[in-house]
Order: C-alpha cells, then sequence, then structure tokens
C-alpha cells in the first residue's frame, strides 16, 4: 500500500494539477505547422506554373493543327491568320488565358513553304505560331517531323 502511494504521487503526483500545453511546446508546434504550410504552397505554385505552362504549349500546337484545316479547305495562298480569324471561321475555340482566366490569348499562324520536290511538285509547311498571352508570349515552330522555337 505504501509503495502504490509512493507511485503514485511520483508519476501523477502534482502534474496532475497543470493541465495544457507549455508556451515552448505550442511555439514549437506553431513553428513546425509554419514550415509544412510554406513548403505546401510552393510546391503547389510550381504545380500551378508547370500546368499552365503545358497548357499554353498544347493550344501553340492546336492553333497550328486549326490553321493546316483552314488553309486546306481556303486555298488560300495567304501565308498568315489570325488566331481571331481562326475561332470566328470555327477552326478553334477561343484560348483562354492559362495564367489570367479572364482574358483569351492572341496571336496568328503564319505559313512558311519550307522546300518543294520540282519532279513530284510537293511542298512542305513549316507553320509558326506567335502566342501572345498574359505571362508567356513566344513563337514556336511546326512541322512534321519536329517542334523548334522561332528564329529573331
Amino acid at each position: 500500500f505504501y509503495l502504490y502511494k509512493f507511485y503514485d504521487k511520483l508519476i501523477v503526483g502534482d502534474n496532475m494539477k497543470n493541465k495544457g500545453f507549455t508556451m515552448v511546446e505550442l511555439l514549437a508546434t506553431i513553428t513546425i505547422l509554419g514550415i509544412l504550410m510554406m513548403t505546401a504552397i510552393i510546391a503547389y505554385s510550381r504545380y500551378k506554373e508547370h500546368a499552365s505552362t503545358k497548357a499554353y504549349n498544347a493550344m501553340s500546337l492546336s492553333a497550328s493543327s486549326a490553321a493546316d484545316n483552314y488553309f486546306m479547305d481556303n486555298l488560300l495562298a495567304d501565308s498568315e491568320v489570325s488566331l481571331e480569324d481562326l475561332v470566328n471561321d470555327e477552326y478553334l475555340e477561343s484560348l483562354q488565358d492559362p495564367w489570367d482566366n479572364k482574358q483569351n490569348c492572341s496571336g496568328k499562324v503564319t505559313k512558311i513553304i519550307e522546300n518543294t520536290q520540282q519532279g513530284d511538285n510537293l511542298e512542305s509547311y513549316i507553320y509558326e505560331v506567335e502566342l501572345k498571352c498574359s505571362k508567356m508570349d513566344k513563337c514556336i515552330r511546326y512541322n512534321d517531323s519536329s517542334t523548334k522555337k522561332c528564329q529573331p
């Protein structure tokens, strides 16, 4: 019985009167949670920027394909078409800016004859897509086999 009272006083004893956490424990917990939140926010912003860049590249490729269809259907000698014309003629849906969803991207697509084979009368085309959005404005060249940045 005496051993039980000693054990009870040693383990539980006066500590039962002080319920709650100390200031050091609270500060340590808040600091750890802050570090975790910062890490999560940074990871999310990187993910969002990567996704927006991928969307921009996909829109550029889509504009190239729409221009190819536009030039084939209309048999035009014109070598340039604006994205607005492609949207108005329903070859392309409006390209919403991946960084600012309230506005649309603008730009143009230029068709360039790469080479002509004299015997077969075959022409190969390159499409230069200039796509201007809020955070990105660049020119990309598309042909059948590759994708490159435009030369200045």
